[in-house]
C-alpha cells in the first residue's frame, strides 16, 4: 500500500490515522533516550547512536515529496546550528580553561536540528 500525498501535506495516512508520524516520532524518542542512558552512564554518547539517527533521517527522505530539499534544509539546519554552538563552546573553553562540553553533545543537537528542521515555507509546506 502506498503513501498518498496527503501524507505529505498532513501527516496522517491514507487510512486517516497518524501511522507513520507516530512511528517516526517513536523511532526518534527511542534514539534520544537511549543516547540519554548512555551519556548519564558513561559521559559519552556512543558514534553507532548517531548514525542510526542518520540512518532514519535517510530512510524519511524516501517519503518526503521533495528529498533533496528535505535533505539540503535538513543538512544546513543541523550544520548551522551545531557549528554555531561548537563555536561558542570553543570560546567558553579558552575563556574557561576547562572542557565546557563535549563533543558528542554536539553531534548529538546536530542529529536532532538534522531531523527536526521543518520543511521551507518557500515550497508551500506548512510546519
Amino acid at each position: 500500500m502506498g503513501i498518498s500525498h496527503d501524507y505529505h501535506s498532513t501527516g496522517r495516512s491514507r487510512r486517516g490515522g497518524p501511522g507513520g508520524v507516530i512511528r517516526f516520532a517513536g523511532a526518534v524518542a527511542g534514539i534520544l533516550l537511549v543516547c540519554s542512558f548512555a551519556d548519564l552512564e558513561g559521559y559519552i554518547i556512543p558514534d553507532r547512536f548517531i548514525a542510526v539517527g542518520v540512518v532514519l533521517f535517510i530512510i524519511t527522505l524516501f517519503f518526503a515529496p521533495q528529498p533533496l530539499r528535505r535533505a539540503l534544509d535538513g543538512a544546513i539546519g543541523g550544520l548551522a546550528v551545531a557549528g554555531c554552538v561548537l563555536l561558542l563552546v570553543l570560546g567558553m573553553e579558552k575563556l574557561l580553561g576547562r572542557e565546557a562540553m563535549g563533543g558528542g553533545d554536539i553531534k548529538l543537537l546536530f542529529l536532532t536540528c538534522l531531523l527536526y528542521t521543518s520543511p521551507s515555507p518557500r515550497d508551500g509546506a506548512t510546519s
